[in-house]
Parts: structure tokens; sequence; C-alpha cells
């Protein structure tokens, strides 16, 4: 089962023009609104990642005011998005879990790079030159970015996660002063995704005539979003009351035992679900470690076996918990 993520800005109601008179006696008109969209959802690139136009300017009546700062910073009510070490992240909507560490970027106008907004520092913004939306110079983008392995990386668990913003507007002259703030709520949805990698078909050979005691390993991986526990249930095409193999007319009961980690193989003798609860990957694949779980095959082949070609095909469902 595939994840699907999801990020997306909600932004709270609309700003219209502000003036205010500055120490000078001077008029200053300022606008901060007109975002290109209201909610931005994931695109996949070299990262997670989702942005937004929207348009600025600043146009007082005494040209030397026109310049502006722009600063990005966590919005009333989510400082706590940012107290670790001033970093940008995204935080579980409910619980204590682990966050999610995003980077914002900002562009000052149509033509300029983007920037890396540094928690706390403000961004200057060139003099504008008109009060139209449609001067470059007035035309900014905000954006968000996760790194595309973060999500399993660092062992996020499903949920919603949220992330505050708020995006204000300073005069030049006087840096400590907000003309405008603008809120902006970033979501990020990780759904639960589990999924089984490395495992092969177990073969072996015997000598007719013989007892013997046949025992092979088949390793593999679980993965489990955030590392989470989940459970197993095995079936058998050849019968859904007990194991065997089939061939030449003949039946040779198996056991399968389950193991996982450090812990002790739990064995079954017929299809159903395993009683315990296992421990899942919180990497794909067990990257580094190549498998964190074995399926154990284990049979005595009494001496008079006829000789043929014996096989069962099971069905390993895992479900996370």
């Amino acid at each position: 089962m595939k994840g699907k993520f999801i990020l997306m800005f909600t932004l709270m109601g609309w700003l219209t023009n502000a003036m205010a008179a500055s120490s000078s006696g001077h008029h200053v008109q300022a606008f901060l609104g007109q975002f290109s969209q209201k909610r931005l959802y994931l695109n996949r690139g070299n990262a997670w990642q989702s942005q937004s136009r929207f348009c600025a300017w600043r146009f007082p009546d005494n040209p030397n005011q026109r310049y502006y700062y722009t600063q990005i910073t966590c919005a009333a009510g989510s400082e706590g998005n940012c107290s670790n070490n001033y970093q940008f992240q995204l935080k579980p909507v409910t619980g204590n879990g682990q966050a999610i560490p995003a980077d914002v970027y900002y562009k000052p106008s149509a033509k300029a790079s983007w920037q890396k907004v540094e928690y706390h520092r403000m961004i200057p913004n060139d003099q504008s030159q008109s009060r139209s939306c449609s001067h470059a110079w007035n035309q900014k983008s905000i954006k968000v970015e996760i790194p595309l392995n973060a999500i399993d990386r660092q062992a996020i668990k499903p949920g919603r996660y949220h992330l505050g913003l708020s995006v204000q507007m300073r005069p030049w002259e006087n840096p400590s002063d907000i003309i405008q703030n603008k809120r902006v709520d970033v979501f990020m949805n990780v759904r639960e995704q589990i999924k089984i990698s490395g495992m092969k078909d177990i073969n072996f050979r015997w000598t007719p005539g013989q007892n013997q005691a046949i025992k092979s390993d088949n390793r593999h991986c679980v993965f489990v979003r955030g590392g989470g526990l989940y459970r197993v249930a095995i079936d058998s095409q050849n019968d859904s009351t007990r194991f065997y193999l089939s061939g030449s007319g003949e039946k040779i009961p198996y056991q399968l035992g389950y193991k996982n980690g450090n812990r002790r193989a739990e064995w079954i003798n017929r299809p159903g679900q395993l009683n315990r609860l296992f421990q899942g990957s919180h990497i794909q694949d067990c990257s580094g470690h190549g498998f964190n779980a074995n399926l154990i095959f284990k049979s005595n082949i009494p001496s008079k076996t006829l000789s043929g070609n014996y096989s069962d095909r099971i069905t390993i469902t895992v479900q996370a918990q």
C-alpha cells in the first residue's frame, strides 16, 4: 500500500490596503495579499514542496519610505513549531510525536532568486514602483520544502501535521513595527504505509530412503510507517487447516516459524494469524540492515517418502496496528 502526502496552505482571511502616518507626518500606503491559491497541494520533484505567489507593495508619499522588510516567523499560537533551534517544523496536530523539519523560502520579486528564510531574520525588499500587483517588483512568492527522505529517515508516524507561519511587512525606517501581517497555515497528512520486501521462494532437495530434517530461512524486511507494530497472518494454498507439501500422491507436513528482531520465533502448524505483535522497520527495505524478520520452514521427511516434486504456496499478510 502506497502512502500519499498532502501539503496545503490555508490562508486565513484577506487584508486590504493599510494607510498609516509615519513619525514625520507622511502617509504610507501598503498592501499585502492576493495569494495565488488558498490551498496548495504537495508536488513531488527533488523534494516534497508547495509554493504560493502573492502581492505586496509599499507606496508612501515620501519616496524614501518605499523600502520595507519581509519577515516570516511562526504565527501566534504556533511558536512551538520554531522552538527547536529556531528551525521551522511541522508538528503533530494531536499527540506528542516527532516533528517534521521544513525549509521555508522567499522570493522578493518575480525576477529574484529564492532565498532560504532564517527564522527572525528580516529580508529587505526593493523600492515599490507602483501600486499594481502586475508589477514584477510587487510579485512575491513563499515556498515550503521537505526533503523526500525526511519522512522515512526520521521515523515519522502517520497522522496530520501543522505549521503556522506569519508573513509580516515591516517599515525600513522602523523595523520593530509591523505594517501588515498575513497568516499561512501549512498542513501535511502522513498516511499509513506498510511494505514487505526481500522475500524469496524456498527451495530444497532431499535423498529418498533417508529420514531427513529440513530447515530453511527466508529473511525479509517489513517496513511500517514510523516503525510501528504489525500483525502477521499466514495462509496455505494446499489446505486451510494444516501445512503440508503436496506431490506424488503424498503429503509432507511442515511447520513455519516467524521471527522478528532478536526475539524467539513463534511456530505454527496450521494457517492463521500469529499471536504476537511484531516491530516494523521505519526505513523502507531496511536500508543498511537488509532485513528485520525471518520466515523459517521446518519439516522432517520420512525415509519412505516417494521421490518427486512437492510444493505449497503460502501467502503472508501483514497489517499495521
